[in-house]
């Protein structure tokens, strides 16, 4: 959390712009704080410099976007601060995505299906998505039907993220019910 200087400063900031519309005190302000707030956090960590600037770039850019919404039921830096924190998140959430995702059909179950399968491989790996949790299943049987992950997370009211996630849980588990 920045110091109580910046805070004060920022909300002093504020209360100024509001009366004087200066622009530019009010983003340096957020700027600062922003930047104390994310070098508090994440200090010396592995991120590279440049991630850290596009990080500091994007909330502060998301807080002027958001201003207008600011409606004064809290002080203007707890405001800002809710706002970065959720920055933060939308990284961290990007980040996982890039983890999770990637290409995904129906061969990334592996070659536990022959090109021609015989009616005893059909029968276990339909044993197999049938065992599956319910989430799980849901999402396999959508997909085998043609859908694309992303489509099926659509189909079924679940974030893409959630969608991958959960594809990548039915692999395992059929990885490791069909070897």
């Amino acid at each position: 959390m920045p110091n109580s200087n910046l805070t004060k400063a920022l909300d002093a900031a504020y209360d100024s712009y509001k009366s004087t519309q200066d622009q530019d005190s009010l983003f340096q302000a957020v700027y600062a704080y922003a930047e104390a707030l994310l070098k508090a956090e994440r200090g010396n960590s592995k991120d590279s410099e440049g991630s850290k600037e596009d990080l500091l770039q994007e909330a502060t850019i998301r807080v002027w976007q958001k201003l207008s919404k600011f409606d004064g039921k809290s002080k203007f830096s707890t405001w800002t601060y809710a706002v970065i924190k959720n920055v933060e998140i939308d990284e961290f959430n990007e980040a996982m995505d890039e983890r999770v995702e990637g290409p995904v059909n129906m061969e990334d179950i592996g070659d536990l299906v022959a090109t021609e399968p015989n009616p005893e491989t059909v029968y276990r790996v339909r044993e197999a998505i049938e065992n599956l949790p319910a989430k799980e299943r849901a999402l396999v049987q959508q997909v085998y039907t043609g859908d694309t992950v992303e489509e099926a997370s659509i189909e079924l009211g679940i974030s893409r993220r959630t969608a991958f996630r959960r594809w990548k849980k039915a692999q395992a588990i059929l990885r490791g019910d069909l070897k």
